[in-house]
């Protein structure tokens, strides 16, 4: 009888936070047999702990991982990083799979002549190459990887589930909330939504724009909100469990109007998973399973007057909010549930270990 597949998953730390991890923690909480090699993300400037963690991951390989399945982003750091684990890896005659999460789009136009060479003559070594999207799919065939490309194997957990928001009242004594919960990168489009939620408050006085996450624009967006007398924001900072729930759960409508590099940002899932509608946009891989008019809507990307039309449009219509809130719900059990994305994984490495 032949020994069962030794699977090494290999990402950050679990301790971090972000959306990687917690894919991550989703997927290994359905699969228990699956080793997890773990790493900190910090280390790409400090070569001497780099060192020690390639060293541990070598004695890894030793004892496991038929199949290495990589958990990683499309940026320098991220890329360079990954070369090297993956390059070790198939030194040790594993099998390798590839998880591409983040899209760096300023990074994917930099891949020309030598570069893009070298970063194909690592990863198109890969059995196969997962993305979010089928634009990213698209731009890997473009470049000429010939290895097996897979779209979706979308996951997510909302540990509060049973816990749904509501719908905003004309009648209630408090104005609607709005959440933005993502790192404070301008291409996210925060200050968009600022401007878009200062126009709101001419019809909604009371209107309160939840603000949470960290990021190298904080400082500047908080200047931004002084200056413009934007007494509505609250800024959060990163909030994880009981704190990230109760913000979902208290929000009326959630929105990330992203024009940054995006996979598929695990944020709208889980303002989905609490029933509430979303204003986005179609970067990355949202528009292969976002529907306009159905989990939402999409806006255009800088453009704080359609974001506050798209806004205004949910907020004034409790039967499209009821209507995008219970599809909404349906929609992450759907294409979220990670013992599906678990199950679909273990297929995949039996169909890679079989070639």
């Amino acid at each position: 009888m032949s020994k069962p597949a030794r699977i090494l998953f290999v990402g950050p730390d679990l301790k971090e936070v972000g959306g990687v991890s917690s894919y991550c923690k989703a997927i290994l909480d359905e699969s228990p047999t699956i080793d997890y090699f773990g790493f900190p993300v910090k280390m790409k400037s400090k070569p001497l702990l780099f060192a020690r963690v390639l060293f541990r991951f070598m004695k890894k390989l030793r004892s496991t991982g038929d199949v290495v399945h990589f958990n990683t982003s499309l940026n320098f750091s991220a890329i360079a990083r990954d070369a090297i684990f993956m390059l070790v890896s198939l030194l040790h005659s594993r099998k390798v799979i590839v998880f591409i999460h983040g899209w760096d789009i300023p990074f994917q136009k930099s891949l020309r002549g030598i570069r893009l060479f070298m970063f194909k003559s690592v990863f198109n070594r890969a059995k196969s190459i997962c993305v979010l999207g089928k634009v990213f799919k698209e731009e890997l065939v473009r470049w000429g990887f010939d290895c097996r490309i897979e779209v979706g194997y979308y996951c997510f957990v909302n540990e509060a589930a049973s816990v749904r928001a509501r719908a905003y009242s004309r009648e209630s004594e408090t104005g609607p909330r709005i959440l933005y919960l993502s790192r404070i990168v301008k291409e996210k489009g925060a200050f968009e939504l600022a401007d878009a939620c200062g126009k709101l408050k001419e019809d909604y006085p009371g209107v309160v724009l939840d603000i949470a996450g960290d990021g190298p624009d904080l400082a500047e967006l908080k200047e931004y909100a002084r200056k413009r007398n934007y007494d509505f924001i609250t800024f959060h900072g990163n909030v994880t469990g009981a704190a990230k729930a109760a913000l979902f759960e208290s929000a009326n409508l959630f929105s990330l109007p992203t024009y940054y590099g995006e996979g598929f940002p695990l944020a709208i899932t889980e303002a989905a998973s609490f029933g509430l509608p979303v204003v986005t946009t179609r970067a990355g891989g949202i528009p292969d399973i976002f529907t306009d008019n159905k989990n939402g809507f999409f806006v255009e990307p800088g453009d704080a007057d359609d974001l506050y039309a798209k806004i205004d449009h949910i907020l004034s219509d409790q039967g499209l909010w009821e209507s995008i809130s219970s599809e909404n719900v349906r929609f992450v059990k759907r294409y979220f549930s990670p013992d599906l994305t678990a199950r679909r994984f273990a297929q995949l490495y039996m169909e890679c270990l079989s070639d």
